[in-house]
């Protein structure tokens, strides 16, 4: 895997920067506007004078002109919050590359892009339930931080979704962008419940795939012993051109329901084959969402 810290990783990366479909209060000055009226250098608008209304912000030559109180409107620049949900099951190991490496690279990749925005970062690795958190971060100064809490992640050996998303829930009194790593081998069910969950306390989220090139395109053929990584149950099967044809039928099926479960709920949804360049699938979402897809 790349060092998460080279000039080679980082490259490219500087320029981009995390974009919303929504506006979220922050809670501290950052470089990205909000809601809220504030006090920073763009003007915004005008609004007529009430009382109570700050004084120092009356335009006296709009006074001279019109003989009335207005008060000039700034746009408020905040800082968001960045979330990331990344997958930590046996099953995120497996993979050449792995869908491991892919997914650190993923998760440090946007948190420097945030970070560089004056974006507020928070790292939620999960299993059953969420794991050991990264400390909150803010500046480029922390990224190193960050990244040595990314390598010192170990994988769980199952996990679950709604229990990590309700643990979510229960910590954070804030929403904002929240990118969900994994390769989402969760039924429908769990997974509608899961997103529906966050879409209603109104987080941005971008539903990020990892499969394997093994998985997308398994070569195998004749007589196997194949082991759940998760589970750990084995079998013995012989692999022929039906079974392989099912298996690429159903996996097609799955890689829909994913992409469908998002999208009902307005969702951003990217397909990731873990050999793919990670910093082009960052600037590939990027897109999408300045597109407003």
């Amino acid at each position: 895997m790349k060092s998460l810290q080279s000039p080679e990783f980082l490259k490219g990366l500087k320029r981009l920067s995390l974009i919303s479909r929504h506006k979220f209060p922050g809670q501290r000055i950052g470089e990205r506007k909000t809601i809220r009226k504030g006090h920073s250098v763009e003007f915004k608008d005008y609004k007529e004078y009430n009382p109570g209304d700050d004084i120092r912000f009356i335009d006296w030559n709009v006074w001279g002109r019109l003989d009335s109180f207005f008060i000039k409107i700034f746009y408020n620049e905040e800082n968001q919050h960045v979330f990331q949900m990344l997958d930590l099951s046996r099953s995120m190991s497996s993979g050449n590359p792995s869908k491991w490496d892919f997914m650190l690279q993923f998760a440090a990749a946007t948190s420097y892009v945030a970070l560089a925005s004056k974006d507020l970062v928070q790292t939620y690795p999960f299993g059953q339930t969420l794991l050991s958190s990264a400390p909150r971060c803010l500046g480029l100064g922390q990224y190193p931080r960050l990244v040595q809490h990314l390598q010192s992640l170990r994988p769980a050996r199952e996990s679950k979704l709604y229990q990590p998303v309700e643990d979510i829930l229960q910590l954070e009194n804030r929403n904002g962008i929240l990118y969900l790593v994994s390769d989402f081998f969760f039924e429908e069910e769990v997974l509608d419940t899961a997103l529906k969950k966050l879409a209603y306390y109104g987080f941005d989220v971008n539903v990020i795939q990892v499969l394997s090139p093994e998985e997308i395109r398994p070569d195998l053929r004749g007589f196997h012993a194949l082991k759940d990584m998760e589970t750990e149950r084995e079998m013995e099967i012989d692999i022929g051109n039906n079974l392989l044809s099912a298996y690429e039928e159903t996996l097609q099926e799955h890689l829909a329901m994913v992409e469908k479960t998002a999208k009902k709920y307005r969702f951003r949804y990217l397909f990731a084959d873990s050999s793919q360049d990670c910093n082009k699938i960052v600037v590939q979402l990027l897109q999408q969402a300045k597109r407003g897809r």
